[in-house]
């Protein structure tokens, strides 16, 4: 397997991992029948907490061992696509959900 560096690409991949994210939650926060705000404003909160998560920019630890993820897409047959560094997904996700609730 190939590691590729390619910031542009990832950039691209991560911001369709966190759009399927946001989707993700957003639906079970419609199954939960929330007023509209109260939805939103979970969903940001929830979406905001998971990618700084999976972005490394919040620390994780269980069980007294703690955890950095580093995130990789597949980029083709044998290839991993990586931004050179941790990702930045969490910056994202504000924009994403308004553009679900049309801001």
């Amino acid at each position: 397997m190939k590691l590729k560096e390619d910031e542009d690409r990832f950039d691209d991949l991560q911001m369709i991992l966190i759009g399927g994210i946001v989707d993700a939650i957003k639906d079970e926060l419609d199954k939960a029948g929330l007023p509209a705000a109260k939805s939103r404003e979970l969903l940001e909160a929830l979406a905001f907490s998971v990618a700084a998560i999976l972005d490394g920019s919040r620390a994780v630890e269980h069980e007294g061992e703690r955890a950095s993820p580093v995130i990789t897409f597949q980029g083709g047959e044998n290839e991993l696509v990586y931004p050179g560094g941790s990702s930045w997904m969490h910056e994202y996700v504000f924009g994403v959900v308004g553009e679900l609730y049309e801001d």
